[in-house]
């Protein structure tokens, strides 16, 4: 292929590239590591590799004059999740449970994670902590941490 083919749309042309050969030793490699973690590796869906925490996907945003935290829990009632500030760090902790009925049963895919989980937010010099708001809707936890001199209060 040429190389300014492969420059330009560098991810395509190597893919094709590999379709058309032979197995590589790479493809040996990404063979083994796609069945020891899923074709994703070992983060997809939130899920850390076997036997370490649920990894939540969260935004941090700043807006308005407040920090917003928004972390999604889908499955999770909020009597299971805990926050806790202790140092400028909010922490947002809990543990999906694994409701399945059987683990002996002969599941073609399993992507779901169940375990705890642990996130941390370093929190800025001018949060407001008596002023902090969460909710829970639709899976998914948004805490509100108003900035001392902002414009707008959380709501």
């Amino acid at each position: 292929m040429a190389d300014s083919a492969r420059r330009g749309n560098g991810l395509r042309a190597l893919e094709a590239e590999t379709d058309a050969g032979p197995p590589s030793r790479l493809d040996d490699l990404l063979m083994a590591l796609e069945a020891r973690w899923g074709a994703h590796g070992p983060a997809h869906a939130g899920c850390s590799p076997a036997g370490v925490e649920v990894v939540p996907p969260m935004d941090v945003i700043e807006k308005g004059g407040c920090l917003y935290v928004e972390v999604e829990l889908p499955g999770l009632t909020a009597d299971a999740i805990h926050l806790e500030v202790a140092d400028d760090v909010l922490t947002v902790s809990g543990e999906k449970q694994d409701k399945r009925a059987s683990h002996e049963d002969a599941y073609l895919r399993a992507e779901r994670c169940y375990g705890t989980f642990r996130r941390y937010v370093p929190l800025p010099a001018d949060a407001n902590l008596d002023l902090v708001e969460a909710r829970f809707e639709d899976g998914v936890l948004t805490i509100a941490v108003p900035l001392m001199g902002g414009e707008a209060q959380p709501g």
